[in-house]
């Protein structure tokens, strides 16, 4: 908007003194200029509309979607959703998790499927956890045993104890 208010007041100070032709560029400019200021509104009106609900689904359903991804942090999230991170935890919190929990649940998740998966039994626990989208196997694993109590290897030896 404010690029529009300065072309526009520009364009009137020397409009006078310009070609038609060039005049009546500079207008086109200044419409396109107009048309998206609207279309940045208009995205942002609909984003609004949208509703609570259905942005916190659709943030779960990103979330799922990229968490094995180690680069893939709940800020992209957000920002892809269009809405801040301080947003995202109130919609998060409301469901009584974080986002960044969440995460962290999705990607444990993805680790004992990997882990269960008699065909993966050869791949080190450090894989499983780059796999699974942690950077570091330490954070893998302390994460693994506050959620499930116990580490993952121990974890894995007692699912195909049970086979």
């Amino acid at each position: 908007m404010r690029v529009l208010w300065s072309f526009t007041q520009e364009l009137l100070t020397v409009s006078d003194d310009l070609p038609t032709t060039l005049r009546e560029e500079m207008g086109q400019t200044a419409v396109d200029l107009l048309l998206s200021v609207l279309h940045h509104r208009t995205l942002e009106e609909s984003a609004k509309a949208v509703g609570p609900e259905a942005i916190y689904q659709s943030m779960r359903r990103f979330i799922r979607e990229n968490a094995c991804d180690p680069a893939f942090t709940v800020e992209f999230a957000a920002e892809r959703n269009r809405i801040s991170l301080r947003y995202a935890q109130t919609l998060f919190t409301r469901s009584g998790m974080s986002p960044a929990a969440f995460l962290r649940s999705e990607r444990i998740a993805h680790a004992q499927r990997l882990l269960a998966d008699p065909r993966q039994s050869g791949i080190p626990v450090e894989s499983v956890a780059y796999r699974s989208g942690f950077v570091d196997v330490n954070t893998f694993i302390r994460a693994f045993k506050r959620a499930l109590g116990v580490t993952p290897a121990v974890w894995r030896a007692n699912i195909h104890q049970q086979r």
